[in-house]
């Protein structure tokens, strides 16, 4: 999301509406969820912040899966004895 429209005022956004009644029509409800979001919004930098621990942690969780799975998997081999063919 662009952040720049948060340092926009609301007064300003709502001015510019009324100058351009064809954008409003088209861009009202996007433009309402936005600034109904506004005060829930982090600023760019603390975004950035945020965003990088979500990465961070989405491959730290994929790991653990990974590595579950590969035990899980190497547990349930040994069960399983391998008879050869001869």
């Amino acid at each position: 999301m662009n952040l720049k429209f948060f340092s926009y005022q609301k007064k300003k956004i709502d001015q510019f509406l009324k100058e351009k009644p064809e954008l409003a029509a088209e861009f009202d409800m996007y433009i309402d969820n936005i600034q109904r979001l506004r005060p829930h919004t982090l600023t760019e930098a603390e975004e950035k912040i945020l965003a990088s621990f979500g990465l961070i942690s989405d491959v730290q969780v994929m790991f653990m899966i990974y590595s579950q799975t590969l035990k899980s998997l190497s547990q349930k081999l040994l069960l399983y004895p391998v008879k050869r063919l001869n």
